[in-house]
């Protein structure tokens, strides 16, 4: 039995999804029948506990289903997920897996480069807001999102924690790994929140852009919700 288990998972390896800030395909494989129930349990929660375990399942699922995740950003956990869903349906939204792959990979190309940086300073204090890689935005996620008082606003603190890429304090870094999240986003001044909103909109809409599809004559743009990853 060992033996033909091995085989179906040597088989399900033979997927590879596009990664746009490496500009290559990394092998993995897509949903198993396991995942698929447990996103279904995730469904029937309510609006809070949905929310933060969905970003929580969808990181375990990316780091599990992955040949490597080595290299990659967490800015490209939403393509990942798509491909996740095309590579076992037939088209969503009229559009199947190689013709996502393709415009995907045509669209960065002609993107150019896919990180993004922007720097918030404020009396000798510089952060820089960028892609942090995908290993330590699920280690930041477990850290912040795993607590027995859910709050949504928990989520917001991820995405802040997840942008930031640097602290320089008077020219010298600071270690990110001895600063924790929450004493960090209670200490930043509010203006911070205008420079991160920014950063936050240019991102969303650049994913947005490279996921535009026409759909029965109207323009649509790809996205995997919960919703979605169940159809």
């Amino acid at each position: 039995m060992s033996q033909v288990l091995n085989l179906i998972k040597n088989k399900l390896l033979l997927d590879s999804f596009y990664i746009p800030t490496l500009d290559k395909e990394v092998k993995g494989s897509t949903f198993t029948i396991n995942q698929y129930n447990n996103l279904l349990e995730i469904s029937a929660e309510d609006n809070e506990t949905k929310k933060l375990n969905y970003v929580l399942y969808t990181d375990d699922i990316i780091k599990s289903n992955l040949e490597s995740i080595e290299g990659i950003s967490y800015y490209d956990k939403v393509f990942i997920l798509l491909q996740m869903k095309l590579s076992q349906s037939l088209e969503l939204f009229g559009v199947n897996n190689e013709k996502y792959k393709e415009t995907l990979r045509n669209r960065c190309k002609e993107q150019g480069e896919t990180t993004f940086k922007t720097n918030y300073t404020y009396n000798g204090i510089s952060i820089e807001l960028g892609h942090n890689n995908l290993k330590r935005s699920i280690e930041l996620n477990q850290q912040i999102l795993v607590s027995e008082d859910i709050e949504v606003s928990n989520l917001l603190t991820s995405e802040i924690i997840r942008s930031i890429t640097k602290i320089e304090f008077d020219g010298s870094e600071v270690d990110l790994n001895d600063i924790k999240p929450d004493e960090l986003i209670s200490s930043l001044p509010a203006s911070f929140m205008e420079t991160f909103n920014k950063f936050n909109a240019t991102v969303a809409d650049n994913i947005i852009g490279l996921n535009k599809f026409v759909y029965r004559n109207e323009e649509i743009s790809l996205y995997p919700s919960l919703d979605i990853m169940l159809l």
